[in-house]
């Protein structure tokens, strides 16, 4: 059985990389990442990754619950951040219960959407406006 951690990265990257998006054409080409970046990433790009969370024993099968952060890295400006961050929320906001393939060991009871997170940082003499939602993920096994 896959850890629930791992099919939560493989739900996430598999749903951000499925359409061509600001971030990327879909597939292999998608600039979507999981934990960090590759160095020298040309924005704008995603990264994603697990805040706290692990077995929350509220059933008998096994279960887990998530705090992730998806967020967007854009060098133009603030409303790009904001714009490609409002999409990140409508692909991952209030999806139930199969709605993001979650592997054959576990499924995806649900996605909410909590904090907004943005701050911006200076690289190289560029800024980079970093805009995204932090979310709660329950899963179960199957």
């Amino acid at each position: 059985m896959d850890d629930a951690l791992q099919a939560l990265y493989r739900a996430i990257r598999t749903t951000l990389s499925a359409a061509t998006e600001s971030w990327g054409p879909s597939g292999s080409g998608s600039r979507c990442y999981a934990d960090l970046a590759p160095a020298g990433a040309p924005p704008p790009y995603v990264v994603f990754f697990v805040l706290a969370g692990g077995e929350i024993n509220a059933s008998v099968r096994q279960d887990a619950e998530f705090v992730l952060l998806v967020k967007c890295i854009v060098e133009e400006d603030m409303p790009t951040a904001l714009a490609i961050a409002a999409r990140l929320s409508a692909l991952l906001n209030d999806q139930d219960a199969g709605a993001l393939a979650a592997g054959d060991d576990w499924t995806i009871i649900n996605i909410s959407q909590e904090q907004r997170v943005h701050y911006v940082e200076q690289v190289d003499g560029r800024l980079l406006h970093h805009s995204g939602h932090r979310f709660r993920v329950r899963m179960e096994s199957l």
